[in-house]
């Protein structure tokens, strides 16, 4: 991934982060102008797509706690993805 799409990256720490992403949407050729992500939501924002999409959730599942060494699967189970177009 080129860094220079990206306008603002903003993220915390530790196992439950959270970030955002926001990027420059021209510079992108599926439209991506926002993405923001926690431990169980991803919401992609979207602007002048030709399909007219606009927004897009995916909600998964937690991830159960475990007590080891940490796993190397880092799929997590996925619930529903929500779009809206105009």
């Amino acid at each position: 991934m080129n860094l220079w799409i990206i306008l603002e990256h903003t993220y915390g720490f530790g196992p439950e982060f959270e970030r955002t992403m926001i990027y420059y949407d021209k510079a992108r050729l599926d439209g991506l102008a926002k993405r923001h992500e926690t431990i169980l939501e991803l919401r992609d924002y979207f602007v002048n797509r030709d399909d007219f999409l606009e927004y897009r959730k995916a909600n998964f599942e937690p991830r159960p706690k475990k007590f080891g060494p940490a796993d190397k699967d880092t799929q997590r189970p996925l619930i529903v993805i929500i779009e809206i177009s105009i």
